[in-house]
């Protein structure tokens, strides 16, 4: 179960934070990182970045997968590599599919969480 009920909920909690910085306006800014997509199951969500420097608007965005795990402390972690995905699609294909494959327990090896 999750601790928290919506992306803004959870962006809220993490701003609040004051050891923790992946919501800060600076670090969002930095990567050109934007929230793609609602809270999911209540801790994943799909991120997108434009990971270069110099000619940032020359740069396509990636996609990246993520998820909120509690334990030993609340923090965000990626689901699959960093920007893995081209697409917004693609991210939404894969994570049903990460879901889906943890609903039958099969989950991918060194990924325990539950759906």
């Amino acid at each position: 179960m999750s601790k928290f009920n919506s992306i803004e909920e959870m962006v809220d909690w993490f701003r609040k934070q004051h050891d923790y910085y992946f919501f800060d306006k600076s670090t969002m800014e930095f990567w050109h990182s934007r929230i793609e997509s609602e809270l999911i199951k209540g801790k994943y969500f799909i991120t997108s970045e434009k990971a270069g420097f110099g000619h940032i608007e020359k740069v396509g965005r990636k996609f990246t997968i993520r998820k909120v795990v509690e334990e030993p402390r609340t923090m965000i972690e990626d689901v699959g590599d960093f920007n893995e995905w081209n697409t917004l699609s693609e991210a939404m294909f894969e994570l049903n599919e990460h879901l889906e494959l943890n609903k039958k327990g099969k989950i991918k090896a060194g990924d325990n969480d539950e759906a």
